[in-house]
């Protein structure tokens, strides 16, 4: 793989310039900007949304431009926030005012940042990242928690090289829901290596987390590189049929380009295969995937993509054929003996009238036109789809937005002859966290009453197929080889064990200052079907405090 990372490096051309850190999926800001981009009744050409890990600089620009007087007195206070903790790339000071009591004239010299210095030609910040919060669970005499401690660093230097790292130290003991769902994929959920204490039968999870990367603009803002290790989203849902951010963090090369109403995006990543035991020290195996997405505006209202990503296992390294950024990777595939795994995908979103954007996917991972005209449900037709919308300002009220969201996987999707060419990575999937096998409906209400208070409800209802045979695969264990499918015709969905699962969890975050919240909610979760380890159905309350970091949830 190191070779591949390399060829990516000096293959750049020399003429290099600044390149921004990009928005994080697991941002609120993306929600932020969102809501934005919905109100003004006009797609965005100079970044993606779609493409999460867009741009800060252009997003930047876009909130700078969006008129005040379109905005309520909460938008106008997230607008203002928003720019504070981008400062670096903000135009004007647009009332990001000097802390009033700075620590020792150089903490908190801003309200956004612990320590920062810098000047037209270098930025530097660094900040803690805490993440506390505790709950307690109906009918489980443990006490339950998530314990973060770590620190981010970013800045560029000359405009030229722009660099970010995130490193946290996490102990967690989840809901019995999530405990079982650790268990029964051998991996605690957004994780890497970890290390597991069982108390009475509760899992303790013990694990680090590292993101970095360095970012490179060439050709005037219209071609970025970057390397490191972080993880991306592709969609515009609550989920992602095409490549999700729940799971462990990956090494990657990327290159993005945009002009016109084009935006375009090359993923090279390694990844690790399923193994039973994460937790064993030693060399582990090794996977690699080349991905593409291009996004296009077709109108200011209109945009479609296009996505392709091809799962393969080489004994060494990636396949050079797949480093071309501008071929159809199926055709490369096809030459090679079709040995390796291929996704096709196709994704929209619209803003037909006012205040309300329609959004979908479509994913086909194997497909023969044939099989599905003589409807006898062959086993490896297999696709997926999402329906969704977002509706700003319900009804009227200001800061009240809603989003509905239906996705559907059929059985098999995603998986594949061996672990090397599933869609997986370290015992994780990597688009739907809960693989494949299920029809998924989704409700959010996110309401703002006040600038720094934030309410959410969000609720799932979820049916799936459950492998339980220990030997034959039924189309829901995403890690499970097709090979030991149960039957090749009149496979239908939920094939396996029916399980429905109803999730609720309502919210309330209030902003302390820049950054840092208190959290304070209620967690509901039933699980029913013919399975004996199922947890039972609880109730939770939690609450906690966190700095320059993401609330975490317990969704899948």
């Amino acid at each position: 793989m190191h070779k591949l990372f390399l060829f990516f490096l000096v293959s750049m051309p020399s003429l290099l310039q600044a390149q921004d850190l990009g928005i994080r999926n697991y941002n609120d800001e993306n929600n932020y900007l969102d809501r934005l981009e919905i109100l003004s009744g006009s797609l965005q050409n100079q970044f993606s949304l779609t493409q999460k890990g867009s741009s800060t600089q252009g997003a930047v620009n876009f909130v700078e431009a969006y008129s005040n007087v379109q905005m309520s007195k909460v938008d106008s206070f997230l607008k203002t926030q928003f720019l504070a903790n981008n400062n670096e790339w903000a135009k004007g000071n647009h009332d990001i005012k000097p802390s009033r009591y700075p620590v020792l004239k150089s903490i908190y010299k801003t309200p956004s940042n612990f320590f920062a210095i810098g000047k037209d030609d270098y930025y530097f910040a660094i900040n803690p990242v805490i993440n506390a919060h505790y709950l307690r669970e109906q009918n489980n005499d443990n006490f339950l928690f998530l314990n973060t401690r770590g620190f981010e660093l970013k800045g560029h230097i000359k405009r030229r090289l722009t660099f970010y790292t995130w490193l946290t130290d996490n102990q967690e003991r989840t809901p019995n829901a999530i405990q079982q769902f650790t268990r029964n994929m051998g991996q605690a959920p957004g994780a890497g290596y970890w290390k597991n204490n069982t108390t009475k039968g509760n899992l303790y999870t013990d694990y680090s987390l590292a993101r970095g990367y360095m970012t490179l603009n060439a050709l005037n803002n219209h071609l970025f590189a970057s390397f490191g290790h972080d993880r991306f989203f592709i969609g515009d849902g609550y989920r992602s049929l095409f490549l999700g951010d729940h799971g462990n963090n990956m090494l990657y090369g990327k290159l993005s380009t945009n002009f016109w109403k084009i935006n375009y995006q090359n993923l090279w990543m390694e990844l690790n295969p399923t193994v039973t035991n994460t937790q064993l020290d030693g060399l582990r195996p090794r996977k690699y995937v080349a991905m593409h997405h291009l996004s296009m505006n077709i109108t200011k209202w209109l945009n479609v993509g296009a996505f392709e990503a091809i799962i393969l296992g080489r004994e060494k390294n990636i396949d050079f054929q797949y480093l071309n950024p501008i071929i159809f990777y199926r055709t490369i595939e096809q030459q090679n003996g079709s040995p390796d795994n291929a996704l096709l995908g196709f994704n929209f979103k619209a803003l037909p009238i006012k205040n309300v954007q329609l959004y979908g996917q479509a994913l086909l991972d194997e497909f023969k036109f044939s099989e599905l005209k003589a409807g006898n449900k062959w086993w490896a037709n297999k696709y997926a789809y999402q329906l969704g919308l977002k509706y700003m300002n319900v009804a009227g009220i200001r800061n009240l937005d809603a989003q509905l969201e239906w996705n559907q996987i059929r059985p098999y999707t995603y998986t594949y002859y061996d672990s090397v060419r599933d869609y997986t990575n370290y015992n994780q999937s990597l688009a739907h966290p809960n693989g494949t096998n299920l029809s998924e409906q989704i409700a959010i209400l996110r309401y703002q009453p006040i600038p720094r208070l934030a309410l959410s409800l969000e609720t799932i209802l979820r049916k799936q197929g459950v492998d339980t045979s220990v030997g034959k695969a039924s189309g829901g264990n995403i890690y499970k080889s097709s090979l030991f499918r149960e039957k090749e015709y009149g496979v239908q969905l939920f094939e396996g064990v029916p399980v429905t699962t109803a999730y609720m969890n309502a919210n309330a975050s209030y902003l302390m200052m820049n950054n840092m919240y208190i959290d304070a909610g209620v967690l509901y979760r039933k699980d029913q079907g013919a399975i004996t380890t199922l947890a039972p159905a609880s109730f939770s309350a939690y609450a906690g405090i966190r700095l320059n970091a993401v609330r975490r949830r317990y969704n899948f």
